[in-house]
C-alpha cells in the first residue's frame, strides 16, 4: 500500500529504516506547461513510501543522502544481467553457422590471415574447412585418416 510523504527529512528516515528493501527513483520530464518532477518510492516491509521533488537540485541532493545499501540492490541486478552469458540462435540463423549440420566437426584450431576475409579451421573430424565471411560459404576438405 502507497504512501506519500511530503517532508524530505520524514523520507530519509524511512530510507534508513532497516526494512526498507530498494528504492526507485522515476524522472518525469517536462511537458509545455507542466515542470517536470523526481519521483523517489522506497519499498519497506508494510508500505511503498513515494515521495515527488519538482526542483532538480534538491533531488539530486536526495538521491545522494540515500543509503548506498539501497542503491546496491539495483547495481548488483544490472551488473549480473549485463554479465550473464548468452548462448542461443536467431531463428532465420539456423542451420547457416551450425558446424555440426555441415558435417565439419569440433574446432581444434583456426586461422584468420591478416588482409583475407576467410578462416581456416581444422576440426577433430579430420577436415579442413574454409569459411568465407563475405559470403558465408563453407569450401570443405577431408583429410585421409593416418592409421
Amino acid at each position: 500500500m502507497p504512501k506519500e510523504i511530503k517532508d524530505i527529512k520524514d523520507f530519509l528516515i524511512f530510507a534508513r529504516r532497516k526494512d526498507a528493501k530498494s528504492v526507485t527513483i522515476k524522472r518525469n520530464p517536462e511537458h509545455g506547461t507542466r515542470s517536470g518532477n523526481t519521483k523517489f518510492k522506497i519499498r519497506c516491509s508494510r508500505y511503498l513510501y513515494t515521495l515527488i521533488v519538482s526542483d532538480k537540485e534538491k533531488a539530486e541532493k536526495v538521491k545522494q543522502s540515500l543509503p548506498p545499501g539501497l542503491n546496491m540492490n539495483f547495481f548488483i541486478v544490472c551488473l549480473l544481467t549485463v554479465l550473464s552469458k548468452a548462448c542461443g540462435l536467431f531463428e532465420d540463423q539456423i542451420g547457416k553457422f551450425d558446424w555440426q549440420r555441415q558435417h565439419v566437426g569440433f574446432v581444434q584450431d583456426s586461422y584468420q590471415p591478416p588482409i583475407a576475409n576467410r578462416i581456416i579451421i581444422s576440426t577433430n573430424e579430420n577436415v579442413l574447412a574454409m569459411f568465407d565471411l563475405q559470403t558465408r560459404k563453407i569450401c570443405k576438405y577431408d583429410q585421409p585418416v593416418n592409421r
